[in-house]
């Protein structure tokens, strides 16, 4: 749901006009000339874009939940990238890393290695002009396997829709998003089935400096099919969460963000464990902390 990201920032427009007065010229001698006057040509109103090629973002995100084996505390670094082309192809990376201890009793990890996640979109359809700019994009990716205490052996297919309206210095969006998942590698790892995920945000340019976003999403994992599976999710979990954002811009192309996620609804007591290792799905394992900086070039 970044969409709505770089149709808040507004676009300036710049007109250069002549006001200077056209003046005359009287010489003394009999014959009259009238000076040349000239006109200066005003030049056709420049629209800057604020839409940016690149964008990459580091993120440092804190949770803690409690378990049947006791309190769990991660910690998570994320790397995520946008690239936007001129052809309406965009494509999207996230390379987490995640440190801590999934049990009282557990000596805290260094970094390892999470799920990294690719997604290639179109921005299919848009409409109306660029201060009540309506879009359309469609997009598909994968969760990619990996091996570590936090990350799933599972690759994971994504499919998704999302639409974004903007109406001066506000935006709103919507998103529906898919995940197919697969087969586990690891035998002790939890089968799940597929995570599908509506999405939401609101979006505000309080100044040029400060921007105010809201997300909230509503997840649904859906149990396992392979009954053959010892450890299997045998019921659905449903959550939803909110997640307050603010972004305060250092200087141009620099973006400070500062983010809370606070359930809604959360799952039933018993469903949630640590080895489904979805430490990547937002709002599973509860209230999170996170800040991040932003350079788009």
């Amino acid at each position: 749901m970044k969409k709505i990201l770089p149709i808040l920032l507004c676009l300036n427009t710049f007109a250069l006009v002549d006001y200077t007065e056209p003046s005359s010229y009287s010489p003394a001698a009999p014959v009259q000339r009238k000076a040349a006057r000239i006109t200066k040509k005003t030049k056709a109103p420049r629209r800057q874009s604020s839409q940016k090629f690149l964008e990459l973002m580091a993120t440092f995100k804190s949770q803690s939940f409690k378990s049947d084996t006791g309190e769990a505390k991660v910690s998570t670094i994320n790397v995520d990238g946008h690239i936007q082309t001129n052809y309406d192809l965009y494509l999207d990376f996230s390379i987490p890393m995640h440190s801590g201890k999934l049990s009282e009793d557990q000596v805290g990890s260094s970094y390892q290695k999470g799920n990294p996640k690719v997604i290639l979109g179109l921005n299919w359809l848009q409409f109306g002009s660029a201060e009540r700019a309506l879009t359309l994009d469609i997009y598909g990716g994968g969760i990619f396997s990996s091996s570590s205490d936090f990350a799933t052996q599972r690759t994971d297919k994504i499919v998704g829709i999302s639409t974004s309206k903007r109406f001066y210095n506000f935006g709103f969006g919507l998103a529906y998003e898919l995940n197919l998942t697969g087969t586990s590698k690891d035998q002790l790892e939890q089968d799940i089935g597929n995570i599908q995920q509506l999405k939401a945000q609101i979006g505000w340019l309080v100044s040029n400096d400060i921007r105010f976003i809201l997300n909230a999403n509503n997840v649904k994992i859906s149990e396992s099919t392979d009954a053959g599976r010892s450890s299997r999710l045998d019921q659905a979990v449903k959550y939803a969460y909110i997640k307050p954002e603010v972004v305060l811009t250092l200087s141009p192309g620099v973006d400070f963000h500062m983010m809370a996620l606070f359930l809604t609804r959360r799952p039933k007591q018993g469903l949630v464990s640590t080895d489904a290792k979805l430490w990547s799905l937002d709002g599973f394992y509860g209230n999170s902390l996170s800040a991040g900086l932003n350079i788009s070039i």
